[in-house]
């Protein structure tokens, strides 16, 4: 476990305005694949994506920059998308068997219920039990697992 994870290669469309600092591109979609995610203790995930036609990995993308093809209507800010911050510099990617392409629901903040498909899990824990991580990760009754849904 570290704070850069491999991701499963799920192919995702990025917001193309999150590329340029919000200056240009609103409204377009650039294809990518997901490679990586980091976790940064009190900050949102971050997603390396891989752009096939730019030939580049674009580092440090937040959950919202990324779109579904079709559900452009469901355009949700961050804090919907990822409630908690990271709960740790370390973390994990679970993807678990059963869920696998499970429909799945969740709660947003606006008491809204949004769908999808169950991808895989995100946990943050300490890699040694010999570290102690004084954090919310190593605490039971405020420990979260983040669930990434398509």
């Amino acid at each position: 476990m570290n704070f850069v994870i491999p991701l499963p290669p799920v192919k995702v469309h990025v917001r193309a305005e999150y590329l340029y600092d919000f200056e240009r591109g609103h409204g377009d979609l650039v294809d990518g694949i997901w490679c990586s995610l980091k976790s940064h203790c009190g900050e949102a995930f971050r997603f390396e994506t891989y752009l096939p036609s730019y030939g580049a990995l674009y580092d440090k993308l937040p959950i919202s920059a990324f779109l579904w093809k079709g559900l452009e209507g469901d355009d949700l800010p961050l804090d919907f998308l990822q409630i908690w911050d990271a709960l740790s510099y370390w973390a994990t990617v679970v993807e678990k068997p059963l869920l696998g392409g499970l429909r799945a629901e969740f709660l947003a903040k606006n008491r809204q219920t949004y769908g999808g498909v169950y991808l895989f899990t995100i946990d943050n824990c300490s890699p040694d039990p010999r570290i102690p991580d004084y954090g919310f990760s190593e605490t039971a009754e405020d420990h979260k697992s983040f669930n990434v849904l398509q």
